[in-house]
């Protein structure tokens, strides 16, 4: 694949993600008894995964990672997702691992980060000249907030082709306000919005310079704000939830390839697509549901979406 010809290119996260999972309610301050599992995630692989199943593509991964089996099986992830890899290897450092800890509903308790490499790999990698003429050639693209301020900046300034951006967490999200103006839709939740603003409330974001942005809440219904306007919608309810991790990824990767596709020609229709593939990720184990792929069973789901709207 070469780079003039790369419809989406992600310039994120792309990390392990360990999971552990209360087997009885959680007790603060005690050992507590969980089912644990790993899988290859990270914002941006797992958005770019998920709007490539929904038929963007060519697409392709820029992250960093180190030289550890850690790192290995993060480059196999990404080639067998059918993604080209343009990823910086650090041999010396080790790859960032996110871990997740979750109630016996499937909720977030808390979430453990160690994401040190992302801090210094970046800014080297988008400053290389591989690195810059990638970003330039590419005809869309996807940053998340594991992207220090200043790769972020200089990101922004390499293209001018639509701009998709992901808050990650409250921790990281004001990363992003250097570059508002040029982010297509940003994806926020509810906790990044005021660690953003420092409100609750979404018109906020256009005083920062953003024109679009969905913001979730969980299993409550989502905000999207476009043009000045909020419109809500409403979240299906799910019969039961196998695995929260990587809903609000797939949510973000449904929305992105709705507009990039044509499939929907505003957010708001857009979005539920998003939802669409949200409500599937969460009957899936691990961030990445594979049904996607299936047209038909898509249009199920998103036909029960539309219904609820």
């Amino acid at each position: 694949m070469t780079p003039e010809v790369v419809r989406l290119l992600a310039v994120g996260g792309a990390h392990m993600d360990r999971t552990a999972r209360m087997i009885a309610p959680h007790i603060a301050g005690a050992s507590n008894p969980v089912t644990f599992s790993e899988h290859i995630g990270g914002g941006a692989f797992n958005v770019l995964r998920g709007a490539h199943m929904r038929g963007v593509g060519p697409a392709a991964m820029m992250s960093v990672r180190g030289g550890d089996s850690v790192g290995a099986a993060v480059e196999q992830a990404i080639e067998d997702a059918g993604l080209d890899d343009f990823s910086g290897t650090f041999v010396d450092r080790a790859t960032p691992t996110y871990t997740a800890i979750l109630d016996t509903d499937g909720e977030l308790i808390t979430a453990l980060a160690d994401m040190a490499l992302y801090d210094v790999g970046f800014d080297r990698q988008v400053r290389r000249i591989e690195g810059r003429s990638r970003i330039a050639a590419a005809k869309a693209l996807l940053v998340d907030a594991n992207l220090s301020a200043t790769a972020l900046i200089k990101t922004a300034e390499l293209s001018e082709q639509p701009l998709y951006a992901m808050g990650i967490s409250p921790a990281k999200v004001a990363r992003l306000k250097p570059i508002a103006q040029r982010i297509s839709v940003l994806f926020i939740n509810r906790r990044e919005l005021r660690a953003l603003t420092g409100s609750d409330d979404a018109n906020a974001l256009t005083s920062l310079g953003f024109r679009r942005a969905v913001i979730t809440d969980g299993a409550n219904s989502l905000l999207t704000l476009e043009d000045g306007a909020l419109c809500t919608h409403i979240i299906p309810a799910s019969a039961s939830i196998v695995d929260v991790t990587g809903a609000g990824d797939s949510l973000a990767g449904g929305t992105i390839a709705a507009l990039i596709t044509q499939r929907a020609n505003t957010l708001k229709d857009a979005v539920r697509f998003g939802i669409a593939c949200a409500q599937m990720t969460l009957q899936a184990n691990g961030p990445v549901c594979q049904a996607l792929a299936n047209e038909e069973e898509f249009n199920a789901v998103h036909a029960r979406v539309l219904a609820a709207q």
